[in-house]
């Protein structure tokens, strides 16, 4: 296998097929989302960086940094082919996205995941984030494009919310 990260802009076709399966992948989780009109695809305007990881020539994983504040950023649109999960390449995403938030002068990573998605709640885990309060209304609005205090109530308690000094 031939792996290699790029950096790419949020127009990228690449990415968008990668946001586009992992809409699917999230509605899988939490079918009600559809109702709600959520997508990956909105508020891509919102990412600082995005990185899309190769097999050769296809796009496999994915992964962003979204500012929210001037001292810490979100960690979004994280998303590994299902024939690639378990190999450690969004952990090496993930660890990209990292290095780019430091050097950017970040000094906290955010995120949100799944409560059902143990595997992705493991990841993080294992990498040095910890769980947190939910977010505020603002940072809410920020990760969730289609934020109004409706979905918020909806979709908070299906999401566990986690943070790492970097």
């Amino acid at each position: 296998m031939n792996f290699r990260i790029e950096e790419v802009t949020r127009d990228n076709k690449d990415f968008i097929e990668l946001c586009k399966k992992l809409d699917e992948f999230q509605n899988e989780i939490f079918p009600e989302r559809m109702q709600l009109n959520m997508s990956a695809l909105q508020g891509l305007e919102k990412l600082e960086k995005i990185y899309v990881m190769y097999d050769g020539d296809k796009a496999i994983a994915t992964g962003s940094l979204k500012r929210v504040d001037d001292t810490s950023a979100e960690l979004a649109r994280m998303y590994t082919d299902g024939d690639y999960r378990g190999q450690g390449l969004a952990k090496i995403i993930i660890d990209k996205v990292q290095e780019y938030a430091k050097v950017a002068g970040y000094k906290m990573l955010v995120l949100d995941t799944w409560k059902d998605s143990a595997s992705a709640r493991k990841l993080y885990q294992n990498m040095g984030f910890r769980e947190r309060e939910p977010f505020d209304p603002e940072t809410f609005k920020n990760s969730f494009s289609t934020y109004d205090s409706e979905i918020q109530n909806k979709i908070q308690d299906k999401l566990v919310f986690m943070e790492k000094d970097i």
